[in-house]
C-alpha cells in the first residue's frame, strides 16, 4: 500500500508510523535487525514527501519502506528499505498514451537494472488503459518487476485476474525481500 505523503513528511510519517503500530501492526508486514521479516497482509511503502532521514534513523519495528524517485539511486537502498523505485511517467517518457518502439528499450533498460537491483518499478501519472498496461507486462516477461499505478482498482483488478496473475506468481513469500 502507498502512502504519499503531500504534507509536512517526518511529521505526517510519525503519525502514520503510530497509528501502524497501535492500531494495524497485525495488519502489516515488518522487519527489526533480530527478529527478521514478518510477512503479512499489506506492506507500508512511502512516497511523496518522504522522510528519508527518520526513517533510516527510527528504531524497530520497521513497517514501511520507502519508494525511490531518482534513476541514477536505483541500487543505492536495499531491497527492503526501498523496494519500489517510482518514476513520474511524463517526465520519463512524455505525454503518450502508447510507447513507440525507443521508449521500449529504455523501458527495457528501466527493467533490467530493477531486476538486477532486486527492485520493483512503478510509473505514476502513467495512462491507465490496458493497452499500455500491456506493454510493461510484456517488457517484464518474468513478472517480477513492474508494479501497476492506478486509481481505478476495478480495472486493475480486472486486468490482473484476466492474465493470470497471482501472489503466488510475484514471489510473493515470507522472505525479507518485497515480492521480488
Amino acid at each position: 500500500m502507498f502512502f504519499d505523503l503531500k504534507t509536512d513528511g517526518p511529521p505526517t510519517y510519525k503519525s502514520l508510523y503510530n497509528e501502524i503500530f497501535a492500531n494495524y501492526s497485525d495488519l502489516f508486514s515488518s522487519w527489526d535487525d533480530n527478529r527478521g521479516y514478518k510477512q503479512s497482509f499489506l506492506h507500508c511503502i512511502i512516497t511523496g514527501n518522504r522522510p528519508l532521514l527518520e526513517m533510516e534513523l527510527e528504531g524497530p519495528p520497521h513497517f514501511c519502506s520507502l519508494d525511490n524517485h531518482i534513476i541514477s539511486t536505483i541500487g543505492t537502498f536495499d531491497e527492503t528499505f526501498s523496494p519500489v523505485t517510482s518514476f513520474n511517467f511524463k517526465v520519463i517518457f512524455g505525454d503518450v498514451q502508447v510507447l513507440d518502439y525507443c521508449q521500449l528499450e529504455f523501458l527495457q533498460t528501466l527493467i533490467s537494472n530493477s531486476r538486477k537491483n532486486r527492485k520493483r518499478l512503478r510509473f505514476w501519472g502513467a495512462p491507465e488503459t490496458t493497452i499500455f498496461w500491456d506493454q510493461l507486462v510484456s517488457a517484464d516477461g518474468q513478472r517480477n518487476v513492474i508494479v501497476l499505478n492506478a486509481d481505478n482498482l476495478s480495472s486493475v483488478h480486472n486486468y490482473l485476474t484476466a492474465k493470470g496473475y497471482t501472489n503466488e506468481n510475484q514471489g510473493c513469500n515470507s522472505t525479507r525481500q518485497w515480492c521480488s
